[in-house]
């Protein structure tokens, strides 16, 4: 009886605790795939040219946290990109806003470009943060994204132990049980074998 009464407090725990960040995915998705009735606004573009003097000894990721740092560029910084030129491109990101530097070759100067995004745009940006990167409130973010996904796991392990141990389970428990199975293997399976 105390492992039944157990396996309810971490069901019933775990769908509380889910609630608001199930609910906060499903509207982010809605706004992804419902182009139409959330149409996307062109950005709104800010550029500007600033001096630096970067530090010598700093590589090449430790010179973009002092760029973002230096020039206030909050948001989940991205890995760097060094174009062809021998410029490199750091990007930073945060619901609401894309921030990108553009260091020049000679490390004399960066290009700042900041784009604030439309309502379609910051919801998919919050749909879409992942990872361990950038500051306390980063990775706070990603491990909640992991404690979610943990919860999960062990709402549906507890749902279906608690089912599994019910004196009584009737056709439609089963009919649920069989198509939510069912269904998430159809689209695994679908989604291996499709060219």
């Amino acid at each position: 009886m105390e492992m039944k009464k157990l396996m309810q407090k971490i069901h019933l725990y775990t769908g509380l605790g889910l609630l608001t960040f199930v609910l906060m995915y499903f509207f982010t998705g809605l706004v992804l795939i419902k182009h139409d009735w959330f149409p996307d606004k062109d950005p709104d573009k800010n550029t500007r040219v600033e001096q630096v003097r970067i530090p010598a000894a700093l590589d090449v990721d430790e010179t973009g946290a002092w760029i973002a740092d230096r020039f206030s560029l909050g948001g989940q910084p991205q890995p760097p990109q060094k174009l062809d030129d021998g410029r490199v491109r750091y990007r930073f990101f945060r619901p609401g806003a894309n921030l990108t530097a553009v260091l020049n070759a000679d490390k004399r100067s960066v290009q700042i470009e900041t784009a604030k995004l439309d309502f379609r745009r910051t919801m998919i940006g919050y749909h879409r943060i992942h990872g361990y990167r950038g500051n306390i409130v980063w990775l706070l973010w990603g491990l909640m994204y992991d404690l979610a996904s943990a919860g999960c796991i062990l709402f549906a392990v507890s749902g279906v132990w608690i089912w599994a141990t019910a004196r009584e389970r009737d056709r439609v428990s089963w009919a649920m049980l069989a198509t939510g199975v069912g269904f998430t293997l159809a689209m695994v399976l679908y989604l291996m074998l499709t060219k």
